[in-house]
């Protein structure tokens, strides 16, 4: 098996569990019975089939080691995360109280953000055990029934990303079209990365993703339609292994990045 079929192996199963990553799905069991009862065209291995406990394990994989631990390879560094001592258990359960509105991916975010913890000694998956024990996990109704799938209230949540046509432009005596690549905050509305280029390609895109990425941080999604520049391997591996869940929609649907075009234009 070469490095490239162990990329193309991982960016496939965090394909499968990219909506338990950022809580796309509604009912997690559901989607995992969803995803077990189908076959599945893997890369290199060809039709599969996979279990719940199966992808529940990538799951964790990649919350504690991230994109190359989804790589399929004999691994020597599993183990059990460190539990909290009862007081900062207390003290982050406090915390959750205070925060119930967020999903538990965000909320981890949030205090290691906000210095309540560290990384070393407050990891995801000690988090959720703990907020799991205690039925903390999931947001509460009254702050998300009024939410729409992809409107968030929370900065770098979501970002949507759209390639517009531009103006045409005189080179060396010849008219050359311009496009205009941009990424626009969903929750803020604010335009974290936009640029115009002389082409459409991959390329292209990933410079203006990563020029936005250095501006504005990282968001949780990204949202794009089904285009081929938005389905490329290096967008996915990119998006895959910096965390960030690639969502496409339908190409052309305006009710689903409409406002990008408006905002920039």
């Amino acid at each position: 098996m070469t490095e490239k079929d162990k990329e193309l192996i991982a960016l496939f199963r965090y394909g499968l569990i990219a909506p338990l990553l950022t809580d796309t799905v509604t009912n997690h069991t559901a989607y995992l019975d969803e995803i077990s009862a189908k076959t599945h065209d893997v890369p290199h291995y060809g039709i599969r089939t996979y279990n719940r406990k199966t992808l529940l394990e990538w799951h964790r994989l990649y919350r504690r080691h991230g994109f190359d631990a989804l790589k399929p390879k004999v691994r020597t560094d599993k183990g059990s995360s460190r539990a909290l001592p009862a007081e900062s258990a207390k003290r982050l359960l406090t915390l959750r109280t205070e925060n119930i509105h967020l999903s538990v991916k965000l909320f981890h975010e949030w205090l290691i953000h906000e210095g309540h913890f560290t990384s070393s000694d407050c990891s995801y998956s000690t988090v959720y055990r703990l907020l799991k024990k205690h039925q903390m996990l999931k947001p509460s109704v009254a702050d998300t029934s009024d939410r729409r799938r992809f409107a968030h209230v929370d900065i770098n949540t979501l970002w949507q990303t759209d390639v517009s046509h531009g103006p045409y432009l005189t080179l060396n005596g010849k008219k050359r079209k311009t496009y205009l690549i941009a990424f626009i905050d969903d929750a803020s509305r604010r335009i974290t990365g936009a640029q115009f280029m002389l082409a459409e390609k991959n390329e292209d895109l990933l410079h203006v993703l990563k020029s936005a990425l250095l501006t504005c941080g990282k968001p949780t999604m990204l949202y794009a339609d089904n285009g081929k520049i938005f389905r490329s391997h290096q967008l996915n591996t990119s998006c895959a292994t910096l965390g960030i869940a690639l969502v496409n929609t339908r190409p052309y649907d305006p009710k689903s990045k409409g406002y990008v075009k408006r905002s920039v234009m």
